[in-house]
């Protein structure tokens, strides 16, 4: 699946559920802190997530503060 097509059904399925701004980059974020939030296994989602450095799944975790900053960056 290309990236476009990707985004396209990511658009496309939000708005048919009533949702706009959804992309899939904060589908990723969202399953990556539900993730964190539920198993606080870092070694399970820095592997379902593709992150090579532990250091980017660190960002997920509640005691960096992130998980009540919402998406921004």
């Amino acid at each position: 699946m290309t990236r476009h097509a990707g985004n396209h059904l990511v658009a496309t399925a939000s708005a048919c559920a009533g949702f706009s701004g959804v992309q899939p980059h904060r589908l990723r974020h969202s399953c990556g802190s539900t993730l964190i939030g539920t198993t606080y296994d870092l070694r399970f989602t820095r592997n379902d997530l593709g992150h090579r450095d532990p250091r980017h799944t660190v960002g997920y975790t509640p005691a960096e503060g992130r998980r009540s900053e919402g998406f921004q960056r």
